[in-house]
């Protein structure tokens, strides 16, 4: 069953009702209609459960950035998680600098119906740079960092353990097939605490290979969005904002395809925001997986086949009409 988070008054979304199905969804809309807002919600439900409410909402602003600005005095921020029944809910009240709290959830709820939400991570701005010069620490890690640095620790560990060598052989076929050109093996080299990388080439001789230091930017992407899907566990929750960012159109769909694979086959809700023509075209048999910020609507997001009839849509590239503004920009608002 998929996860329902509802959103009230919480920074730049007045009303916003998110379904987290298993399978790769597209959250796409203008700048500002708060795509990297609704991202943030499990996060905060996340850190709020992990840390305490206190805590949880100081990592993510402190109490006097939660509220809306339009809404209405005396009102109050509420954010809410929903499975098959179960709820937890938080109202938040801002009062001067400090923060009223009403934590009301399901008392009957199972001991581990918030693992996937406890599990969410979502990825934006990889420290690129850091991980080409410095490589990654050496560590027990089995999961990607939201910052991606260390991301050879963990596909060596994956490499290494036979429980989560699938995770590894997934990597590799991803990035096999994205860059068939460059791409055949990754090899690591350890000095001291650190963990470094080397590119093996189909057309290399034996014993040949080349530093990720000097790899293209589109293949640190690419191998760092595989290995965070993969990080998630059975019926995760993960999110990747401007997925499409330093990669060629072949990639990204290339990408696309291998993502969805896993994902069914494990269950996991993945949530690409973007404003790629090209990723979103690739959705035009699923119209009801491209969900829209549009600013004209009380609740968002809006899947585009409740925006725009399905028939009409089929005639047309959904990446055009987005591209053109016919759904997803200010102007139709």
């Amino acid at each position: 069953m998929p996860f329902r988070i509802s959103v009230k008054n919480y920074r730049g979304l007045a009303q916003a009702e998110w379904e987290l199905t298993p399978g790769v969804s597209l959250l796409v809309g203008p700048n500002g209609s708060g795509k990297t807002t609704l991202l943030d919600v499990p996060a905060l439900l996340r850190d709020s459960e992990k840390k305490g409410v206190p805590e949880g909402v100081s990592l993510h602003g402190g109490p006097g950035t939660l509220m809306n600005l339009r809404a209405k005095t005396g009102t109050y921020v509420e954010v809410e998680a929903k499975l098959d029944g179960y709820h937890w809910r938080l109202r938040l009240h801002p009062q001067g600098g400090g923060l009223a709290v009403e934590n009301d959830r399901s008392n009957d709820a199972p001991p581990n119906w918030l693992a996937p939400i406890l599990g969410y991570r979502c990825y934006r701005d990889y420290w690129l740079r850091e991980l080409r010069v410095n490589g990654s620490k050496v560590a027990s890690d089995k999961e990607l960092n939201g910052d991606g640095t260390n991301a050879f620790s963990v596909l060596r560990n994956w490499r290494d353990a036979r429980a989560t060598r699938p995770r590894w052989d997934f990597v590799m076929r991803g990035l096999k097939a994205t860059f068939p050109d460059f791409f055949e093996e990754l090899e690591f080299e350890s000095a001291g605490q650190t963990v470094a990388a080397r590119t093996v080439a189909p057309w290399m001789q034996p014993g040949d290979s080349v530093g990720t230091y000097f790899a293209p930017d589109g293949f640190l992407v690419g191998l760092l969005h595989l290995t965070a899907v993969a990080s998630a566990g059975d019926g995760g929750l993960l999110a990747i904002d401007e997925f499409e960012n330093a990669l060629h159109p072949f990639a990204i769909r290339s990408l696309l395809e291998h993502i969805r694979e896993w994902a069914t086959e494990k269950s996991i809700s993945v949530t690409l925001a973007t404003h790629s023509p090209v990723l979103i075209d690739c959705f035009k048999s699923e119209p009801s997986r491209l969900l829209v910020m549009d600013p004209g609507v009380p609740v968002v997001p809006i899947p585009l086949d409740q925006m725009l009839n399905k028939e009409w849509l089929a005639h047309f590239s959904l990446g055009d009409l987005y591209a053109h503004g016919d759904f997803g920009s200010q102007a139709t608002g």
